[in-house]
């Protein structure tokens, strides 16, 4: 520390250094995972798929009634199709909601895609011509 700095970037009560950037870009990388709530939300997703196409294959008639547990993707009959449209609509999407709801913070999660929208559709976009500033000048 530079003597002439005053004790610049230390806390004043406990003359401990600021952390402030360590701690804002530990919060940075681990806030999309606490906001959702992974990795248990991808378990519950994974699971939601997986019954899913349990859900399917018995509609076909592939898994017997009372059978929870069996290698349905095998029969080379397996609506593939319509697994695939239950899985991303149930699985995916419902379960990033559930376990967002469940597992993670709403709050957290609602303020992450407001900023995303306001990011991608309002942010203010730069003028190559300076039209701003000439506008001042000329006037």
């Amino acid at each position: 520390m530079n003597p002439w700095l005053k004790n610049y970037g230390r806390d004043r009560y406990t003359f401990t250094e600021e952390a402030g950037a360590i701690t804002t870009r530990k919060a940075y990388e681990t806030e999309a995972s606490r906001s959702h709530g992974y990795p248990r939300t991808a378990w519950l997703q994974l699971a939601i798929v997986y019954g899913a196409g349990l859900y399917t294959a018995k509609e076909q008639g592939i898994v017997k009634k009372g059978v929870y547990f069996q290698a349905f993707w095998k029969a080379h009959y397996f609506d593939w199709l319509l697994f695939m449209r239950r899985g991303a609509i149930y699985g995916l999407v419902g379960g990033f909601f559930l376990g967002t709801y469940m597992f993670g913070s709403p709050e957290i999660s609602g303020h992450r895609a407001y900023n995303k929208y306001r990011y991608y559709f309002c942010m203010p976009k730069t003028d190559p011509n300076n039209r701003n500033t000439s506008y001042f000048i000329n006037f």
